[in-house]
C-alpha cells in the first residue's frame, strides 16, 4: 500500500504555514465523525480567493501530472510483476531489473486532473477523524499545515504514516484512512485536503454558451424524424421513400 503514496516537500513552507493555520481555524464551520472528531472548513476552500490558500493551491496544481506519472509507472511496473508471474519459462531468480520492460508512457491526459473540493481540518488534544475514503474522487492530496510534537499519525489501510509540516501527500481516493482520537496527544494538529478529479473533456462554463444551440438542434431532429417516420409509414414506394428521406436531411442540414 506505501507505494500507492506520493509524497513532495514544499520549498519554504515557514511563512506560508503561519498564514494558513489562522486561516483554517478562522474558519471552521462544523465537526467531522470521529468520535470525539474535529473540526473543518466548508468544501470550497480553493475557491475563496484567499491569498496564501490560492498559493498552497498552485504548487499542488503543478504536482499533479508529476504524481499521476509516478502513479501510473507504480501501477505499470505492479502489473509487470504479475504478468511475469505468470511466465513458466522465466526464471525470476536471476532476472534483474534491467531486464524488465515497463510501460511509463501514460494513456491518459496528465493534465486533465483537477481540484475539485478542498477543506482545512483542525485537530485538539484527543480528537481525531473515523476510518473513511474519499471515492470517487480519483486523488487526494493532503497538505500538513502544522504537526505539533504529540500529533497523531494517519492511519492508511492499516498501516501507520507520519505527518510532517509543509508536505503534501498524494494517495488514491479509494484508500481508508483514520486519525484515531487516543493517539493524538496535542492542540493544533491542521491540515488542508484536497479531493482531485480526472476531467479531461472541456468544462462545462466553457461551452455553456452552445448549450441552447444544442438543445434546439436536438429537437428539430426530434420533429423532422417524427415527420419523417408519418411520411413512410405504411409506404412500400422505394422514390417516396428516398424522397422523404432526403428532403429531411436537407432541412435539418445534416
Amino acid at each position: 500500500m506505501i507505494n500507492q503514496i506520493i509524497h513532495f516537500d514544499h520549498p519554504n513552507p515557514s511563512e506560508l504555514n503561519k498564514a494558513l493555520l489562522k486561516i483554517v481555524h478562522g474558519n471552521l464551520e462544523t465537526t467531522v465523525a470521529g468520535n470525539p472528531g474535529g473540526r473543518r472548513t466548508d468544501w470550497n476552500l480553493h475557491e475563496k480567493g484567499i491569498k496564501e490558500i490560492d498559493i498552497l493551491h498552485d504548487w499542488i496544481r503543478e504536482l499533479i501530472p508529476k504524481a499521476v506519472s509516478i502513479a501510473h509507472t507504480a501501477s505499470e511496473a505492479a502489473r509487470t510483476v504479475m504478468m511475469i508471474d505468470k511466465e513458466s519459462n522465466v526464471d525470476k531468480e536471476v532476472l534483474d531489473d534491467s531486464q524488465i520492460e515497463i510501460d511509463t508512457y501514460p494513456n491518459f491526459d496528465q493534465d486533465g486532473f483537477k481540484i475539485h473540493q478542498s477543506w482545512g481540518i483542525y485537530y485538539n488534544k484527543g480528537e481525531g477523524v473515523e476510518l473513511h475514503n474519499h471515492f470517487p474522487y480519483t486523488f487526494t492530496a493532503c497538505y500538513y499545515v502544522n504537526i505539533p510534537e504529540g500529533s497523531a499519525p494517519i492511519i492508511m489501510e492499516g498501516e501507520e504514516l507520519s505527518p510532517v509540516a509543509g508536505r503534501v501527500v498524494f494517495f488514491p481516493g479509494h484508500l481508508y484512512h483514520e486519525v484515531v482520537p487516543a493517539q493524538n496527544h496535542a492542540d493544533g494538529r491542521c491540515a488542508i485536503p484536497s479531493n482531485i478529479v480526472y476531467s479531461p473533456f472541456i468544462e462545462m462554463e466553457e461551452y455553456s454558451e452552445i448549450v441552447p444551440t444544442l438543445v434546439a438542434t436536438a429537437q428539430t431532429l426530434t420533429s423532422k424524424l417524427k415527420e419523417l417516420q408519418a411520411q413512410i409509414s405504411g409506404s412500400s414506394d422505394f422514390t417516396v421513400l428516398k424522397t422523404a428521406v432526403s428532403g429531411s436531411l436537407e432541412e435539418i442540414k445534416l
